[in-house]
């Protein structure tokens, strides 16, 4: 999609996954297991099934790693 690139893990039988990187500008965000890759290296996520956002933060590219918070389900299951 334009200068977008979005892959995604949808098979119900393997780990949820997502990244979406822009070549033009470098961004990269990525949840999932597996490393993204930023400025080509492969970045070794600090929390396990983070999410990470590479982009400009005040005018630096900074990397922004956070845990998900699990799934709470809202009634009970029968």
């Amino acid at each position: 999609m334009g200068d977008w690139s979005l892959k995604a893990e949808l098979a119900a039988d393997r780990p949820a996954a997502i990244s979406i990187t822009n070549e033009v500008t470098g961004t990269a965000f990525s949840y999932g297991h597996q490393a993204p890759t930023i400025n080509g290296v492969p970045y070794q996520r600090q929390q396990e099934n983070s999410s990470v956002l590479y982009d400009y933060v005040r005018g630096a590219m900074q990397v922004q790693e956070s845990a998900d918070k699990p799934v709470q389900t809202t009634r009970a299951v029968r």
